[in-house]
């Protein structure tokens, strides 16, 4: 599943006190084939993920743990594109931002790279 992707990128950010924390990812895939499909194993590898009714790109999915160590996680697919955004921190923290806001960014982010 490598080859497929032609790129990856991934950006971390920490709250002041470093104790909360956001990943945002973008996976370059080679169609919109292998990214759909990338989409449909995390979709079946990752427990109460929820395909969202009014979706970001072609088809999204978000859940809220709030556990763990992971909060929220929104993700979605834009032609050969997979972005994911998601919050981490320890147990019995709030997430840095709570998952309408990650919808909310991953919006934006969907107008910022059509």
């Amino acid at each position: 599943q490598v080859i497929a992707i032609e790129s990856w990128i991934t950006a971390s950010f920490r709250s002041i006190d470093p104790i909360r924390g956001m990943t945002f990812s973008v996976m370059d895939f080679n169609s919109s084939y292998t990214a759909q499909e990338h989409f449909d194993n995390v979709i079946s590898e990752t427990p109460g993920l929820i395909v969202m009714s009014e979706p970001i790109g072609d088809i999204s999915a978000k859940v809220v743990f709030n556990g763990a160590g992971l909060g929220s996680i929104v993700m979605y697919r834009k032609e050969d594109l997979f972005l994911s955004l998601y919050t981490a921190q320890p147990v019995d923290v709030e997430p840095m931002m709570p998952v309408e806001g990650l919808v909310e960014l991953a919006r934006l982010i969907e107008t910022r790279i059509s």
